[in-house]
């Protein structure tokens, strides 16, 4: 923990924590501290949130490919692809994961209807519309047709 005039402290005991943060200190998380928050993070998302996930292998069709993004998982609502993680919830749920070119993962809440179609081209559009620095597939025209239909917020 850091505090402005007395400086640092390390190896804080847990019952001491609020009271420091009551005068003043703050809590400081270092490098080593980012790897075990998210492994947490992924714990927590595999064991609250997955579990309620209907899971689907998507391959695209011959010709066809899946692009990728700066958004490795993608979830979200038709049109809305920056929700929250406690939007993994909600009923109309969708959460895409491109896995290569030709697989991609697709989940939906377990109490919605199993959709009808996937396409490459959807999933696609999702990843695109979900992307804040780069986009990447393993041919032009994947790309393209993924930026023309993407959905900016």
């Amino acid at each position: 923990m850091e505090h402005p005039v007395r400086g640092v402290r390390e190896e804080i005991p847990p019952d001491q924590i609020e009271p420091l943060r009551n005068q003043g200190w703050r809590l400081c998380l270092g490098n080593n501290d980012f790897l075990g928050f998210v492994h947490l993070q992924a714990w927590y998302f595999q064991v609250r949130f997955f579990p309620r996930l209907k899971w689907l292998s998507v391959r695209a069709p011959k010709g066809h490919h899946f692009i990728i993004g700066d958004r490795p998982i993608v979830w979200g609502f038709s049109n809305l692809v920056d929700a929250a993680p406690y939007w993994l919830r909600h009923r109309n749920v969708q959460l895409v994961a491109p896995l290569s070119r030709s697989l991609a993962l697709f989940a939906y809440h377990a109490s919605d209807d199993h959709p009808d179609t996937i396409t490459t081209s959807e999933i696609n559009r999702i990843v695109a519309s979900a992307a804040h620095e780069w986009i990447a597939g393993p041919t032009e025209a994947a790309v393209r047709d993924a930026i023309l239909t993407r959905v900016y917020h």
